[in-house]
């Protein structure tokens, strides 16, 4: 299982992160290992996402009753049989999400509102760890309206970017308060 040291992970860099920010005083500054772990906590927040739903449909496929026994026994059914279903011609191809959605129809939940702010928030994680695992450069201005100026009311900027006049992401964008949502939003998700 690597979900849960992969929440760890997220969590672990968000707060070395934000320790990094509560020591900053002075003018605007880029910090090379502040980057790195804001980066990290991100990545690893999707990745907890993804590590999650994955050994919850395997576990109901090798009958892990210790770890899925509060499930009823025809949603365990239902999951593996989807799991089966998704891998009878090699590795699936099905989206993080789809995944997550997929799991409350065979156990007879009621879907998730997409636009309810704990939906919002994991695409957006996701979103997030997938511009930054699959970079393309390109210039954005402070006047570039950059798709996640979207992020901007729901954590505070990075502390080391706050008085500089550069756009919104990355710099603003990336801080310890954007690592900590990332990871609370996998988490709640």
């Amino acid at each position: 299982y690597f979900s849960t040291y992969h929440l760890w992970a997220a969590l672990d860099f968000a707060d070395k992160s934000g320790a990094i920010e509560e020591t900053h005083t002075g003018h605007s500054r880029f910090d090379f290992g502040h980057r790195a772990l804001t980066i990290s906590s991100i990545i690893a927040a999707g990745a907890f996402l993804e590590s999650a739903i994955n050994e919850l449909f395997k576990d109901c496929l090798d009958d892990h009753q210790s770890y899925v026994h509060p499930i009823p026994k025809h949603a365990q059914d239902a999951l593996s049989d989807q799991w089966k279903a998704w891998h009878s011609r090699g590795r699936a191809r099905i989206g993080t999400l789809n995944k997550f959605k997929a799991a409350l129809r065979c156990t007879g939940a009621p879907p998730l509102p997409p636009d309810a702010p704990i939906s919002r928030n994991a695409t957006d994680v996701l979103d997030l760890r997938n511009a930054l695992v699959h970079f393309t450069p390109q210039w954005i201005s402070k006047h570039d309206q950059h798709t996640f100026k979207r992020l901007g009311s729901r954590f505070p900027e990075n502390v080391l970017m706050r008085d500089s006049a550069n756009a919104y992401f990355p710099d603003k964008c990336l801080g310890s308060g954007c690592a900590h949502w990332a990871a609370r939003s996998a988490k709640a998700y």
